[in-house]
């Protein structure tokens, strides 16, 4: 009886002790105890003035608006409309059926895209998106007015000086049609393939590559960073392709290498758009939300909101600008490519946060965000593939094997020499990011066996 009467009574008090941790855990964790919001995120919460004069922005949001529209001044209606709502304090700006007003409709584009369905072909995950669209390309009919207004729109894109968006968005605002940009780029190029000379091809594929350079160097939102990547790669895959489907003398590949120039540090460095996504958030009525997508009612008890963001931009955003600074080898050798880290102390546990310190956890072991800066240095490696390819192309009385060796064009991370298959006839090297369907190849025209 004595020893029953024992063990009830260390029940008791353990479960006396759990109730007295729970409850003061409760209470640390009341909003009147949250954290001040660090001054950096205070700063970054409040959106600067950008001006729309001879900036492009405003087409690029416009693009997709009906051919009886000017799409520059389409542009320039909804970002008036985003601001207004902005400084009214609603979070959603424009809702889909307000902006299909404002372009005169939806869909516009469904049926010429339904004809070269290579222009859904990503670059990244394919070796020869642009072998597909030029074979694709006379199927479709260039006299067709939205085709023809789509072209003259991109032509006014890629006049324009700069590229600077408005950063009076948060997470609900709509963001232009990036895909129909790229498309339209995609099927420029492909259409000059097939019917410019040499030089004229070149031409457009050179600004082309300058579009896209500004628009890498100035945009600052995560998505206009990835389409700019995305839209120098398929430009790269346009150069190799040629190189391959054409018999070219050595002029004309010297002109190809004349366009090609790795990513400058400015492009290369995407630290900006960890902070301008961190503002979106901040502008969002539930910036939590938006960062950690959804969280239990449990954990909400235990979460202070602001030390919670405080803990994300110090430990998580802070990290990531600094790998975005590194150089591919100082990327490479510090292990930039992996999963950020978020440690969280089991024993003792902290009970200040510790909602929100778990939600920060599960999303570090969740999200692969250092990948963003593993695609940018994946694609400056392909500058270097191509234009091993321009040497492979030059240098035909070599073995390529040969060419590998003692060529500067070698692999970005290791300095090593590039990966050679000769049954897919390819030259690459190993992507970094996570997903093991990325692509870091080019198709060359010699095979040797």
């Amino acid at each position: 009886m004595d020893i029953q009467k024992k063990i009830k009574g260390l029940l008791l008090r353990a479960l006396l002790l759990i109730a007295f941790v729970i409850a003061a855990t409760l209470f640390i964790n009341l909003p009147l105890f949250d954290d001040p919001l660090h001054p950096e995120l205070v700063s970054l919460s409040s959106p600067g003035p950008v001006s729309m004069d001879d900036n492009t922005y405003p087409l690029v949001h416009g693009f997709s608006a009906a051919e009886d529209k000017d799409a520059n001044a389409v542009g320039l209606a909804i970002v008036r409309k985003i601001r207004e709502r902005h400084q009214q304090g609603e979070e959603t700006p424009i809702s889909a059926e307000e902006m299909s007003g404002l372009l005169g409709g939806t869909d516009l584009d469904e049926e010429w895209r339904s004809i070269v369905q290579s222009v859904y072909c990503n670059s990244r995950l394919e070796i020869d998106c642009a072998g597909t669209l030029i074979a694709e390309i006379e199927s479709l009919d260039f006299d067709q007015s939205r085709v023809r207004i789509l072209l003259e729109r991109y032509e006014q894109i890629l006049q324009a000086p700069r590229f600077q968006e408005n950063e009076e968005v948060d997470s609900s605002t709509l963001w232009p049609d990036y895909g129909l940009l790229m498309h339209v780029s995609r099927v420029r190029l492909a259409n000059s393939f097939q019917h410019d000379t040499t030089e004229h091809f070149l031409a457009k594929v050179d600004e082309d590559l300058h579009f896209w350079r500004i628009m890498l160097r100035d945009g600052q939102s995560m998505i206009a960073k990835m389409v700019a990547l995305a839209g120098f790669r398929n430009n790269l895959e346009f150069l190799s392709a040629f190189m391959r489907l054409r018999d070219l003398d050595s002029n004309e590949i010297q002109s190809i290498r004349d366009l090609l120039r790795p990513l400058t540090s400015d492009e290369l460095d995407i630290g900006e758009s960890f902070l301008a996504e961190i503002r979106m958030s901040l502008l969002s009525d539930n910036p939590l939300f938006v960062i950690l997508g959804d969280y239990s009612g449990t954990t909400k008890l235990f979460l202070q909101e602001r030390a919670t963001l405080n803990e994300y931009y110090l430990k998580m955003v802070t990290p990531l600008v600094l790998r975005a600074a590194l150089s591919a080898g100082e990327f490479y050798d510090q292990k930039g490519y992996d999963k950020l880290g978020y440690h969280f102390r089991v024993f003792p546990p902290p009970l200040f946060n510790v909602g929100g310190k778990l939600a920060l956890q599960r999303m570090s072991s969740e999200y692969n965000l250092q990948d963003y800066i593993s695609r940018m240095h994946d694609v400056n490696g392909r500058v270097a593939l191509v234009l091993l390819q321009a040497e492979i192309e030059e240098r035909p009385d070599l073995g390529i094997e040969d060419i590998l060796q003692s060529t500067a064009y070698r692999n970005p991370y290791t300095d090593k020499a590039m990966s050679y298959d000769s049954s897919a006839n390819t030259i690459g090297f190993e992507c970094l990011t996570e997903s093991p369907t990325d692509v870091c190849s080019v198709r060359i025209g010699r095979n040797e066996h």
